[in-house]
């Protein structure tokens, strides 16, 4: 699969919506363009939270930490996988403004199955463009983000309802 700033699909940053952006803020990484590549106190939260349940419930990636997943890693989760994505993401962070990680991520993760990137998921979805994305369809999106496979629609093509009162308490908390 060909993608890239030359390719028709690809959105550039100012071209994205701004909802967009705020909306995987909020979801993904609320600190990312304060951290440099790893987000202490979401690391400290998570292993408290994982020790407390006494299994895997909480993660702490970053918005550079799933970039560097996605462009170069397998999905498997070892501590090799773990090390090899830490340090591309020091790599990543050292190369990168974070502007251009931002645009870099939104343009590369999966939307669903078989869809890449927020210019083909803006047309599947919504038959929109990325700049024209609405706060609604932008936390959508940002909502699936961490299992993009999972079907979120219900019978005639609408979002669930529990998916619905997810997206309503998003709402509530993005920044506008």
């Amino acid at each position: 699969m060909d993608f890239g700033p030359d390719t028709p699909t690809w959105a550039p940053l100012p071209a994205i919506s701004r909802f967009m952006t705020g909306a995987v803020l909020t979801t993904e990484d609320g600190r990312f363009f304060r951290h440099a590549g790893f987000d202490k106190e979401a690391i400290i939260n998570s292993i408290r939270e994982n020790l407390k349940q006494r299994r895997f419930v909480r993660g702490a990636s970053t918005i550079s930490m799933q970039l560097a997943k996605n462009l170069y890693l397998r999905r498997d989760k070892t501590l090799s996988r773990k090390l090899q994505e830490a340090i591309l993401t020091l790599y990543l962070e050292q190369e990168l403004t974070k502007n251009a990680m931002m645009e870099l991520y939104l343009n590369v993760i999966e939307y669903g199955p078989m869809v890449y990137g927020i210019g083909p998921a803006a047309q599947h979805y919504f038959n929109t463009t990325p700049g024209n994305l609405s706060l609604g369809q932008s936390l959508y999106f940002a909502s699936i983000l961490a299992n993009p496979k999972k079907q979120y629609f219900g019978a005639g093509g609408a979002v669930s309802a529990s998916r619905m009162k997810y997206l309503h308490r998003l709402m509530e908390i993005v920044p506008k």
